[in-house]
């Protein structure tokens, strides 16, 4: 599936990013999903735009971790949603 590949490579680039460039990597995962969404069917494509939303809103900040965390936990908010969805 698409989605997978996106998400994996999403996890490539953002390991091999600095800090500073992690928004940019969220936005990159983000408009991918959003493009994704645009072919799907539509719980697939709600669950990819909800995903895509979530990936957009991120901002890292190096200097507040907790920012982290909640990023993280919508994230998987998100994945849960879209295996769901991949499910049916």
């Amino acid at each position: 599936m698409e989605a997978t590949k996106v998400l994996t490579d999403f996890s490539t680039n953002l390991a091999k990013a600095d800090v500073n460039s992690y928004d940019k990597v969220m936005n990159d995962l983000s408009a991918k999903l959003k493009e994704l969404a645009g072919k799907a069917k539509p719980e697939m494509a709600s669950a990819l735009n909800d995903l895509a939303d979530t990936y957009s809103k991120f901002k890292i900040d190096a200097t507040d971790p907790s920012s982290m965390q909640d990023a993280m936990t919508k994230a998987t908010e998100g994945a849960t949603k879209l295996g769901d969805a991949c499910a049916k």
